[in-house]
């Protein structure tokens, strides 16, 4: 099921077993799946159980106010900023660590990397920017898999987005309730 316009935001998933429990996703952004990627010579999108990812999603969406970012650095997105930010480092434990809890905190609750399950899934941050919500990602990342969209950002309405992320998880969810 198709939920928004590819050419500007839309989400998609697929059942790919009901055994399994696991969906397709797809994230569109200007007709680009950023949740693409190339592993083992060939192009997939992240599959796995969504349920987590469709809550903290959706818990996400609900976000009414603007949630800075917790330092003054170099970039302009939420994924530009975290990296310039992690360039802090110092020997003092307690410096080091009053620093990077609340850095850490911040990108915990604007990614979705925790709420994967263990599925293989884009470096996205969501951030509320005034009346639009923020997406970015950053997937210059080491290792086997090589997703085909490597940075980038689009701002969307927040009202749009949200619309987008409730009407995705209610059929996501419906869908899944016809095999319990």
């Amino acid at each position: 099921m198709l939920v928004g316009n590819k050419d500007n935001f839309a989400i998609e998933y697929e059942i790919a077993s009901v055994t399994e429990k696991t969906s397709e996703l797809y994230m569109y952004i200007n007709n680009i799946n950023i949740l693409e990627f190339l592993y083992d010579g060939e192009i997939h999108t992240t599959t796995w159980n969504l349920d987590e990812l469709v809550d903290w999603l959706e818990t996400f969406s609900m976000q009414d106010s603007d949630d800075f970012f917790p330092y003054e650095c170099k970039g302009n997105t939420a994924a530009e900023k975290d990296l310039f930010a992690r360039e802090f480092d110092s020997d003092d434990d307690e410096e080091f660590d009053n620093y990077y809890d609340p850095l850490n905190q911040w990108v915990y609750n604007h990614t979705w990397a925790h709420a994967s399950a263990g599925g293989i899934i884009s470096n996205v941050y969501f951030r509320r920017l005034d009346q639009n919500i923020e997406i970015s990602w950053n997937n210059d990342l080491p290792g086997s898999v090589r997703f085909v969209s490597i940075q980038g950002y689009k701002l969307i309405n927040a009202d749009e987005f949200r619309g987008i992320v409730r009407t995705f998880a209610s059929a996501y969810r419906t869908e899944w309730s016809r095999f319990n």
